[in-house]
This record gives structure tokens, sequence and C-alpha cells, in this order.
């Protein structure tokens, strides 16, 4: 027979193998099967000259462990990143956030622009008060004037308001733009524009009313420059008046639409037959 032991023969009358020392035992067999028992492993006693476990180099270093960050962008989606990952989305959600405050300024721009063109288009007239006689039957003073900005250049016939010294405006009729002929004839009391006779409804009294001018007005008007006269001829301050004179186009602040929040009809200036 073997020793269970170590496996040596041994003889059946053996008590203790003579190989081993240890007790003989006799595996129990079953059939064809044999079972063996195996022998402990024998357990290893701590050194108590080692370092505890609490105190190896291994313990006191930091253990990096991934850790569960979510993007931003990729809201839902849960991943075990390293810290590289990690810096790498903290710089991609930088780039999108300037991203994002780049077209929130678009947009605010946007919208302030077109809150600006609503409120000019709203507000697009000016308001003036007449204080004066120079404009009487059609304008009398008091009266509340609207006015708007010139969209080209005045024709004749235009009430428009013009800028004066410092802050003061004054508002007189274009008789004559630039490029026309004038000729004020004081002898026949009439105004002959480009060889024909303004019919002038809107005056009062007669075309000069014993006013003569003191300035002497050109033939032909030069480009950029506006003749103009106040429809009440006998006490209006205009460009007859060396004080005036012609009006250059770009102190034209604008033109009279509305007074007293009427409409003013179509300019009443019109030429008569041709004057030879």
């Amino acid at each position: 027979m073997k020793c269970v032991n170590c496996q040596k023969e041994i003889s059946c009358s053996d008590n203790f193998c003579p190989f081993c020392g240890r007790p003989v035992q006799t595996a129990p067999e079953y059939g064809h099967t044999k079972v063996y028992v195996q022998p402990k492993k024998p357990t290893e006693k701590p050194n108590p000259e080692s370092s505890r476990p609490d105190e190896s180099p291994e313990a006191n270093e930091p253990v990096t462990q991934p850790q569960l960050v979510v993007s931003w962008h990729d809201e839902g989606s849960e991943e075990l990143i390293d810290e590289e990952e990690r810096r790498e989305i903290k710089r991609e959600n930088r780039r999108f956030l300037i991203i994002e405050c780049l077209l929130l300024a678009l947009v605010l721009c946007l919208i302030g622009a077109i809150f600006f063109t609503i409120k000019n288009k709203m507000n697009k007239y000016d308001v003036y008060t007449m204080d004066g006689l120079s404009m009487e039957d059609t304008i009398k003073s008091g009266d509340k004037l609207s006015a708007e900005k010139m969209a080209g250049a005045p024709k004749s016939g235009d009430i428009v308001v013009i800028s004066g010294r410092g802050d003061s405006v004054y508002i007189r009729r274009v008789i004559a733009v630039g490029g026309q002929t004038l000729w004020l004839d004081y002898d026949n009391d009439r105004i002959v524009v480009d060889g024909a006779e303004l019919s002038e409804p809107y005056i009062k009294g007669s075309t000069y009313s014993g006013i003569t001018e003191d300035y002497a007005v050109p033939l032909d008007l030069p480009e950029g420059k506006v003749f103009v006269m106040g429809d009440n001829r006998g006490v209006s301050l205009d460009s007859r008046s060396s004080e005036i004179g012609l009006i250059d186009e770009k102190d034209i602040i604008g033109k009279v639409v509305k007074i007293n929040d009427e409409d003013i009809a179509a300019p009443a200036v019109k030429n008569q037959e041709e004057t030879k």
C-alpha cells in the first residue's frame, strides 16, 4: 500500500510511515475512483519586524481613481474618464461658452438695431413751434409743426426748417433751387423761375409788399444753393436780405409735413405760362 501523505510504498502492518513519520491513513476506494486527502498548506505568520500595511510605501501614495464627469454639451452620458480627459472637456466647454457669448452679443446687437430702426420710424418727425409772423397766413405764430428729414434735395414750394445761428431755426418756403434761373421782377410784382411766372396763392399781400432787396440775387442759382422766402412777404426776413442770402442745402434740417397735426397740401408753387 502507499502512504497517503508521501505516496511511498509501505507495509500494511505499519501504523506509521517509515518515510514521513505520519500516521498511516488509507484512502477509501469507491469502485475505481480514489479519493485523496490533500495536506493543508502551512500559513505564513506575519513578520513582526516588517512594517505594518498602512506604513508601506504603496499605502502612502495617493491613489488616482477615475472620476465620474458629465459634460454639459453631452448631458445624459456618464462615463469614467481620467484627469487628462477631464481637462480636455473643460477646455472644450470654455470654447463653447465663448462661442455662445459671441452669438448672444451678435443677437443683442441685431435686436438693438431693429429696435432703433423701429423707434426712428415711429418718431421720425421733429416738432417745432412757430414764433413770428413771417409765414402767415399759412403758418401762424404758436402753430405746432412736424418736420421730417429731407429724403433728397428740396423742391420749389417745400416749406423747410433751416438751421440758424446757434440753436435757432427758421421756417421758410423754397422758391428756387440750384441750377434754376431766378428773376425778381419788382416792377411787375412777380417772381419768374426758369422763364415762367410763379403762381403764389398762399402769400399774404403782394409778392413784395413794398420791400426791396439789399442782396444781389444771381440770375442763375449755383448748385447746392436754395432761394427761400416767407409767405408774409412784407415782414419776412429771407433770401432777399444780405443777412440771410442763399441757403446751403446742408443747412436745411427738414421738411414741414404737418401743421397742428394736419397734413400740408402739395406745394402751391406753380409755373404759369412762359414769360418772354
